[in-house]
């Protein structure tokens, strides 16, 4: 090549080794591992959890029935399932403000998700206001976190 021409900066890139330049598949198969690792954790935990609360929900009501286990079993996914998403939703939010209301108006639905599955729709004002001031005061403390 001779020193008058100009060499464009993609035929510079084209030029270089290929053994100077770093592997791409190296750096996002460990990415990769790392994700899949993660995700297997979670499924894992998010079992483990489903497992605690179908278990304390069959030592609560004893299920005679197979209504009554189906309900038990579904009340331990749904739980489980219930906190998994919102430990997902805090950590994707976007606003101080937005992690609060997230945090109370979820808190909020899975506490009546276990109120009703526990006590019915009978009502005691004393405790679940008792509950509703735990989750303002667990929502207030998450919503401090670094977004």
């Amino acid at each position: 090549m001779a020193e008058n021409e100009k060499v464009e900066p993609a035929q510079a890139a084209a030029q270089e080794p290929v053994e100077a330049q770093p592997s791409k598949s190296t750096r996002s198969d460990s990415h990769v591992k790392r994700s899949d690792h993660r995700t297997v954790i979670t499924v894992v935990l998010v079992i483990v959890l489903a497992t605690l609360f179908s278990g304390y929900g069959w030592f609560v009501y004893h299920p005679d029935d197979l209504f009554a286990m189906a309900s038990v079993i579904c009340f331990g996914i749904g739980l489980a399932v219930g906190l998994w998403l919102l430990a997902w939703l805090d950590g994707n939010a976007h606003s101080r403000f937005g992690r609060f209301c997230l945090d109370f108006f979820f808190g909020a639905a899975l506490i009546a998700f276990i109120w009703i599955f526990l006590l019915g729709l009978t009502f005691y004002f004393e405790f679940f206001m008792v509950a509703l001031g735990v989750l303002l005061i667990l929502s207030v403390l998450f919503t401090l976190r670094k977004i």
